[in-house]
């Protein structure tokens, strides 16, 4: 539920790339949306795309999180790995605690 304060679909938030956050400019950048059956898309029409100011409670847990995950760039957000996209019913839980996805050593 935590991107509901900033008013994000599930499937904009699935779909949300670490580049996309920016903690410091406290602005989250929605550009695509990940529909589970076609994947990936670009938003319907041009309102989709926008800046969304993220909540000062959860700006700081983003910026927290975002330096002990180790993801990067392009990788998930809320991937249940950086590079597969998690359940729509986990995305609405916010993101995992570091070192808790599959394969991680921490």
């Amino acid at each position: 539920m935590p991107f509901m304060y900033g008013g994000l679909r599930r499937g904009e938030a699935r779909a949300l790339r670490v580049g996309d956050v920016d903690p410091d400019a406290g602005m989250i950048m929605v550009s695509r949306h990940l529909d589970p059956v076609e994947g990936g898309q670009a938003p319907k029409t041009d309102a989709g795309i926008r800046r969304v100011p993220i909540a000062g409670a959860l700006r700081r847990i983003l910026a927290e999180w975002l330096v002990a995950s180790e993801r990067r760039g392009d990788d998930l957000l809320l991937g249940r790995t950086a590079h597969e996209p998690s359940s729509p019913r986990r995305c609405a839980r916010g993101p995992s605690p570091p070192g808790s996805e599959p394969g991680s050593n921490r």
